[in-house]
């Protein structure tokens, strides 16, 4: 269900609203495999358990500590160090789930494909999304496209909201799934599966 956003000043309701619009719609969350249609009807629950049994084999992920980032125009939360160990876990998922996923069709592709690489393209084509393995970067995206005027002010409440989460480094337990029940629909939660192949890996 939808929460109610806090006051921030300098920001009419409506506007802080248009700002978070997008993030908002996906849920605070950090990405490990994109958003992908499955390759068979009926198939949610083999990807169910497919992550279950992943998440089993997997050991909590010492990420870190976060940090407040400007990505290519929007606000988010990144690592601070080195985002090695997560990248090891956003590899295996996208590998492990790839063969679960509808591939994308030619003007899927061509859609999606200006302004990338040939490398990123390439991964378009194969993993159905660009920013894989070499091109990933954690991320917890806080807003849309922010106007350059507003990036300090949006930036300084952000960080003042942050500060606990910021001052703790991040371990991940946990992997998610999520599903979107309708084009252009809010995600939605479906299960989350804790990670308990070991010890906690990092690098």
């Amino acid at each position: 269900s939808a929460v109610a956003q806090p006051r921030v000043e300098g920001f009419a309701a409506a506007r802080l609203a248009a700002l978070t619009a997008a993030p908002r719609r996906y849920g605070f969350h950090a990405t490990l495999k994109a958003p992908f249609a499955l390759r068979e009807h009926g198939a949610a629950e083999t990807l169910r358990d497919a992550l279950a049994a992943f998440a089993r084999t997997q050991p909590p992920v010492a990420a870190g500590r976060l940090e407040l980032s400007n990505l290519r125009g929007f606000l988010a939360l990144t690592l601070a160090g080195s985002d090695a160990a997560v990248r090891a876990l956003a590899d295996s998922c996208v590998e492990r789930f790839q063969p679960l996923a509808r591939p994308l069709t030619a003007a899927e592709i061509d859609r999606r494909g200006d302004g990338l690489t040939a490398r990123q393209r390439a991964h378009l084509r194969r993993w159905n999304y660009p920013y894989v393995f070499e091109d990933y970067r954690f991320h917890m995206t806080l807003s849309g496209p922010v106007e350059a005027a507003e990036t300090t002010a949006l930036a300084e409440a952000l960080g003042a909201r942050s500060a606990a989460v910021l001052a703790e480094p991040l371990t991940l337990d946990a992997v998610s799934l999520f599903v979107e029940d309708r084009p252009g629909a809010d995600f939605r939660i479906v299960d989350r599966f804790p990670l308990t192949g070991g010890a906690a890996a990092s690098y």
